[in-house]
């Protein structure tokens, strides 16, 4: 078989969501902000994996929680705060990106002045 085929017999689905585009969330308890599920299980999106934007006020946290069979990615974009990963402090700013396997529990904390963007 050449190349050409074997890659078009295992090609995968391409997504491409605006930014308007996606389920949103307001989290009015403990984040007091907002998320947008892009990317999930229940929208023709990967096995195990979701994908989205969160927005947390200052003071605000998203408690400690864990996905299983769920993996995560976090990335920061705006803002300033801390995330901990299985009881490890670590700061969350922008550049940061983290990654998540299933069962890992994982907080994260605006203790900055402005909201948090993941």
């Amino acid at each position: 078989m050449s190349e050409a085929a074997n890659c078009e017999k295992t090609k995968g689905t391409g997504i491409v969501l605006q930014p308007t585009e996606g389920q949103g969330y307001w989290q009015p308890i403990w984040a007091n902000g907002y998320s947008i599920v892009k990317l999930s299980p229940k929208n023709a999106g990967p096995d195990n994996f979701a994908m989205g934007v969160q927005v947390i006020a200052p003071g605000g946290y998203v408690r400690e929680h864990s996905h299983t069979p769920n993996q995560e990615i976090l990335f920061c974009f705006a803002g300033k705060g801390t995330m901990i990963v299985d009881g490890v402090p670590q700061p969350f700013v922008p550049g940061t990106t983290v990654y998540v396997a299933p069962g890992v529990k994982h907080k994260i904390i605006n203790d900055g002045l402005d909201e948090l963007s993941k």
